[in-house]
């Protein structure tokens, strides 16, 4: 699942403490190969190697930045069944624009809803040098244009320069229905979007 913090303040033990994680220190099991949290960098001198775009979790204490997005594992375990309930507690933000890098081809930006309701999502209106959004689907497909983004979702960013931004508004904010349920990614590999391979 793509996941971010709607509240002020998160490390990812806000995460930790309602999912099983592992692969990094302070994790439910630390000694697992498998890193059960990632976030995305464009910019490949941030990878852990030169085939991913992924930096693995490092510490318990690692911050999730206001509107930063992680793909977080999420399976049936011991603590409770699907579907899973992440608890936040923290201050909120009621406009935040969320900055965005370029480096080289490498256009997408793992970004997530950092605003503690459902919010309607428009590149074309709240963006500056964002070209496109892309949401994903159950089955892991890309799909692009606007749409509804529950409380701490992640969603793609297509940028155009470094230095794009996002504005997440109050405006944004839905009144008629709440949102709540997140989309499920499942596929991994490597995926033409716009014209452009993205490494998922």
């Amino acid at each position: 699942y793509m996941i971010g913090s709607p509240v002020n303040g998160q490390t990812l033990a806000s995460l930790s403490d309602d999912l099983q994680t592992s692969g990094f220190t302070g994790s439910t099991n630390p000694s697992f190969s498998f890193t059960s949290i990632v976030t995305y960098s464009p910019d490949s001198a941030n990878a852990q190697s030169s085939a991913s775009y992924y930096p693995k979790a490092k510490n318990i204490t690692d911050p999730m930045t206001l509107g930063q997005g992680f793909y977080v594992y999420i399976a049936g375990d011991g603590i409770g069944s699907m579907p899973k309930t992440i608890d936040w507690t923290g201050s909120i933000s009621e406009n935040v624009t969320v900055t965005m890098d370029q480096a080289g081809t490498m256009d997408f930006n793992l970004v997530a809803n950092p605003l503690p309701c459902a919010v309607s999502i428009n590149a074309g209106t709240n963006g500056t040098n964002v070209t496109q959004s892309y949401f994903q689907d159950d089955a892991g497909n890309f799909v692009s244009g606007t749409g509804t983004l529950a409380m701490g979702e992640g969603i793609w960013f297509d940028v155009s320069a470094d230095g794009a931004t996002y504005d997440f508004n109050e405006t944004d904010k839905l009144t008629s229905a709440e949102v709540d349920e997140f989309h499920k990614y499942t596929k991994k590999g490597t995926e033409t979007v716009a014209g452009k391979e993205l490494e998922i």
